[in-house]
């Protein structure tokens, strides 16, 4: 017989809740002041600083993978997930290189089961925001290998003066791949590439693997509000996995020198 300590409501069973309550008018009669301290709270959460002593790395270099597959097309996000993907993604590289100027981002889609490089890594952020505003019709199934493998080789290329990072954002449930997606794993370790992934539809425990032995993040978001907060979460460098001495960086600045020998100029 259970007791009133081990007895536990199920969430039908427990006493309505009045979200709306929280929303108190103004004086004069307006809820915009309400919704602005809604806002300005989840701002505050979401800008919130770690207080130990952290090492995070400056430059980065981020390829985000999207899932272009014909799942995309669901309603359950409002109007649907295609939207509110793309309008998270141009809030997202706004946001991102605001707060990491040197940094450089690259998308790369998954459509018909192929990935396509459509950006390369540049920090212009006007690009991308074009190329994110023109991305073609969900079509196909996604390839979670063909994205993850040429991210991988793309990244294994640049030095190590900055962090190297996958985000894949996937809706689909399955994946069409050429061969098994762990056979990438050793080639992303060894070149230290954090690699993230976002869900717009369910945990996938391949990708939550894969996020645990490259130190990177899972998430499966349920509302539109709660992928943009996910994105948003992704704006600060994440730490450093490798402890490196610090160094200074010579930069591109001229150089005063004299000569003795004689040169041509013009005029």
């Amino acid at each position: 017989m259970l007791t009133n300590e081990d007895s536990t409501n199920y969430s039908w069973e427990e006493s309505y809740k009045r979200s709306w309550d929280a929303l108190k008018e103004d004086e004069k009669g307006s809820l915009k002041s309400a919704i602005a301290n809604l806002e300005l709270q989840r701002h505050l959460r979401l800008k919130k600083r770690q207080t130990q002593s952290i090492q995070r790395g400056l430059i980065r270099f981020l390829y985000i993978c999207v899932d272009l597959s014909y799942s995309l097309m669901e309603k359950d996000f409002i109007p649907s997930r295609f939207s509110c993907l793309k309008s998270a993604l141009q809030n997202f590289v706004t946001e991102f290189f605001d707060q990491n100027p040197i940094s450089q981002l690259g998308i790369i889609i998954m459509r018909d089961g192929v990935a396509k490089k459509i950006v390369e890594m540049t920090g212009t952020p006007e690009k991308l925001m074009k190329e994110i505003s023109d991305f073609p019709e969900p079509f196909g199934e996604m390839s979670i290998f063909n994205a993850l493998d040429l991210a991988t080789k793309s990244l294994n290329i640049i030095g190590s003066q900055g962090s190297k990072e996958i985000v894949l954002v996937y809706s689909s449930l399955t994946s069409t791949d050429p061969s098994d997606i762990f056979d990438i794993l050793p080639l992303m370790k060894s070149s230290q590439i954090r690699s993230s992934y976002i869900s717009m539809s369910a945990e996938l425990k391949i990708c939550k693997t894969l996020a645990k032995e490259t130190n990177g993040e899972f998430h499966v978001c349920v509302d539109e509000h709660h992928l943009k907060d996910i994105f948003m979460s992704m704006i600060i460098p994440p730490p450093t996995t490798v402890v490196k001495k610090a160094s200074l960086l010579q930069m591109g600045f001229p150089l005063q020198l004299s000569s003795q020998d004689h040169s041509l100029c013009s005029w």
